[in-house]
């Protein structure tokens, strides 16, 4: 748990130096200091979880925490999903793809899922076997 707190402090450190105004757009709106407590919250389960050796919660914990802070992090920019240093942006409403290309994406996603998932699962049932 140290290493993920000194983690999380050089990454504000680092955005700071680089002029990078992280802390304002983590902390300056209710939203966003819901979200990073949600997101600690979540790392104290974690380890909860983890010392009961309960792996199932702590993947689950794991992505609801990803999503907190990243929501943390770019809700204030919303849809300036990214912000080059020059002042320029992308954002997800300017820069989208044509419908037909979204469209095949989707298709392609559901399609592949089809093959991946079953095997997934059996790896996973595999696995679950050997180490018991």
């Amino acid at each position: 748990m140290i290493f993920v707190v000194i983690t999380g402090i050089l990454v504000f450190a680092t955005a700071y130096i680089s002029d990078i105004p992280l802390l304002m757009w983590v902390f300056s709106k209710p939203l966003g200091i819901m979200a990073i407590a949600f997101a600690t919250i979540a790392l104290l389960l974690i380890l909860r979880a983890m010392n009961r050796q309960k792996l199932l919660p702590v993947r689950a914990l794991a992505g609801f925490q990803m999503v907190m802070i990243l929501v943390a992090a770019t809700y204030q920019h919303n849809p300036d999903i990214i912000l080059l240093g020059n002042g320029q942006h992308l954002s997800l409403l300017e820069h989208m793809a044509p419908e037909k290309t979204i469209a095949a994406l989707g298709w392609a996603l559901m399609l592949g899922s089809l093959f991946i998932l079953p095997f997934l699962f059996y790896l996973m049932a595999s696995f679950s076997k050997l180490r018991k």
